[in-house]
């Protein structure tokens, strides 16, 4: 932590410095050090003068520049890049659920239609959950980032698909 700092020939520069060092034994070691010190910090001013936007309010294009420059500057980038390919797969739910909730709307007899709509509720309840899901499962890298992404759309597909050629006519 620094008191002052200024970016001078490429290199930031600290004035009242104090450093915190976790120990081994789970300690903590805290040294201050006087005078202008180095500081390990790799970007330049130009980054913080720039305005943040949220990955949601950024297009498919700056977000893919964004991750980039991150994973240049060596930060873990997962959760972006399932945000990234969810920019690709989430708009195809608009499309996705009423193919889904089409061959249920269509069951005859008695109560079928009521069931019908109440399968296809669930069903888009079971979409948006499995999305959620997936999605911290690859921000945390339990999956892969585009497997999270997709494995929502992919599935309700198969399912869909399934549901339509089982469809009787």
């Amino acid at each position: 932590f620094a008191q002052k700092a200024t970016y001078q020939d490429g290199t930031w520069w600290g004035e009242n410095v104090w450093s915190r060092v976790f120990l081994p034994d789970g300690g903590e070691d805290f040294s201050p050090r006087s005078g202008r010190v180095p500081l390990p910090i790799t970007v330049s001013p130009e980054y913080f003068s720039r305005e943040f936007r949220k990955p949601s309010e950024m297009s498919f294009r700056e977000l893919e520049s964004y991750i980039r420059r991150l994973q240049t500057a060596g930060y873990k980038v997962d959760r972006l890049l399932v945000q990234l390919h969810q920019k690709l797969a989430y708009p195809l739910s608009l499309v996705l659920l009423p193919w889904l909730a089409l061959p249920y709307a269509f069951r005859l007899g008695r109560k079928g239609t009521v069931m019908g709509i109440a399968t296809a509720l669930v069903l888009a309840m079971a979409y948006f959950s499995l999305t959620a899901l997936a999605s911290k499962l690859g921000e945390v890298s339990l999956l892969p980032p585009v497997l999270a992404a997709w494995t929502p759309t992919i599935t309700f597909a198969l399912l869909a698909l399934n549901r339509q050629t089982s469809l009787r006519t």
